[in-house]
């Protein structure tokens, strides 16, 4: 245990030094380190199936990543927060959307095009998303729920889940569900099949659309 602890604190420090440029990068390497450390990194190990039985509705979500260059700098509504920093949320959606076929004034939907929609549609309060904002996309906001039975009826029923986790910090979509836990498509990591599964007892809250 003492050389594992001692091992995390060197690759932490290694990562600090390597991502210090950004702020949300580093969060992400410290979740991995603390992960390690208790023993769950297993199970988020990139291109390794999620635990348990896949059951069910798959959504094929393109990955969007928000620290792409094309829109990471950009800001979210009229702040100074830009997508990279913390447009989890809105990449979610932006994904969910994509999935959908759904086009925004004629283009792909994409964090780009999805932050200037929202921009003209009263889709920000400050840097976070207004989530009904999208009504006139297709999707219905449905609230947000935090019962787990709920929110597996909910996906297997072709409702729309954007998860919050890691403690409440952060937004992924879900893309499909296990007897564990959901599959995601996780905007903060550039490789998609990185931290793609989290338990239920890792997700908070669900923000629900109809489809």
């Amino acid at each position: 245990m003492k050389f594992t602890l001692i091992t995390a604190i060197f690759v932490t420090l290694a990562l600090t030094a390597t991502l210090a440029e950004d702020t949300f990068s580093v969060s992400q390497a410290l979740e991995d380190i603390i992960s390690l450390v208790a023993g769950r990194r297993g199970a988020q190990t990139p291109g390794r199936n999620a635990p348990g039985g896949r059951s069910g509705r798959t959504v094929n979500a393109p990955h969007m990543y928000q620290l792409d260059p094309r829109w990471k700098n950009e800001f979210l509504g009229n702040s100074r927060t830009t997508i990279g920093r913390a447009g989890c949320a809105m990449s979610s959606v932006s994904a969910m959307l994509a999935a959908k076929g759904i086009r925004i004034n004629g283009q792909p939907a994409n964090p780009h095009t999805l932050n200037q929609y929202l921009k003209t549609h009263g889709g920000y309060a400050g840097d976070n998303i207004v989530w009904g904002a999208v009504r006139g996309l297709g999707p219905k906001y449905q609230g947000q729920i935090t019962n787990k039975n709920q929110m597996v009826n909910d996906f297997k029923s072709g409702k729309s889940l954007i998860l919050n986790v890691q403690g409440g910090g952060h937004w992924v979509l879900a893309t499909g569900v296990t007897d564990k836990g959901f599959t995601v498509m996780n905007p903060g990591r550039s490789n998609p099949k990185d931290r793609n599964f989290y338990s239920f007892g890792e997700v908070v809250r669900a923000a629900i659309y109809a489809p």
